[in-house]
């Protein structure tokens, strides 16, 4: 069994990123899937695949979203980093 760092999930045809998800889900530290908001998610049958994660962080100031999800690394902490960049930034 092969264990990557990262994996990034961006390939057509669309509904092919789920069943990749779902293949990786316990093979790398992190998985980096983009076109994960909403109105997106049915045509890449993300529905099906999101719970079984333990971990999810969406970047959401950019649509199409991107997001983040791990069954070993706890992503949601990016959201701190996000918000104290955002406060930077305006200052």
């Amino acid at each position: 069994d092969r264990h990557w760092g990262m994996v990034l999930i961006d390939q057509k045809p669309n509904f092919q990123r789920a069943v990749t998800m779902e293949r990786v889900k316990d093979h790398a530290d992190f998985i980096v899937c983009h076109d994960t908001e909403p109105r997106s998610a049915a045509q890449y049958d993300f529905p099906r695949v999101f719970g079984l994660f333990k971990y999810r962080y969406d970047y959401t100031k950019i649509v199409p979203w991107t997001s983040i999800f791990s069954n070993f690394v706890d992503v949601t902490a990016l959201a701190l980093i996000d918000d104290l960049t955002e406060r930077l930034l305006r200052k």
